[in-house]
């Protein structure tokens, strides 16, 4: 069942699969092909196979990122008829979520944020800095609307 599916793509450096993957024939198949198997052997293989564990480690980013696709309701279940729609969906929802990821991973969090104003505020406090209208520390970023 595996082989129709993975002919359909181009030859691949290592395959990723789980444990339900694991048979002799799909492994010498695609040793052929000249791809190297990164599965695991089931526990009542007799003869097991070796495998990169680390490589194997990384599995769970391509987990993680159908569960991610799956968090909208309508890849779940796949509210769309056609599958040209369905394909469409799943590439915008996955281009959303990789730039919703990229920018979170360069924006400071509010946490961050809140460690850099403080930083801020203990390096210009001085004795008699609360008075002035300009001053703004920690509750005045509040009230400003800077932080939550």
């Amino acid at each position: 069942m595996a082989q129709p599916l993975i002919s359909l793509g181009k030859v691949a450096k290592r395959l990723l699969g789980d444990k339900a993957y694991d048979s002799a024939e799909l492994r010498l198949w695609l040793r052929k092909r000249g791809t190297k198997c990164v599965i695991p052997n089931r526990s009542n293989r007799k003869q097991p196979f070796t495998f990169s564990k680390k490589a194997y480690r990384g599995r769970h980013r391509v987990e993680n990122a159908f569960c991610r696709l799956e968090d909208l309701r309508r890849i779940a279940t796949r509210y769309d008829r056609l599958a040209r729609n369905f394909l469409a969906s799943v590439c915008l929802v996955a281009t959303i979520v990789w730039w919703i990821l990229s920018v979170l991973t360069l924006v400071p969090t509010i946490a961050e944020s809140r460690v850099m104003i403080r930083q801020e505020d203990e390096q210009t406090d001085s004795p008699g800095d609360g008075d002035r209208p300009d001053h703004r520390g920690a509750q005045g970023a509040r009230s400003a609307g800077w932080l939550a």
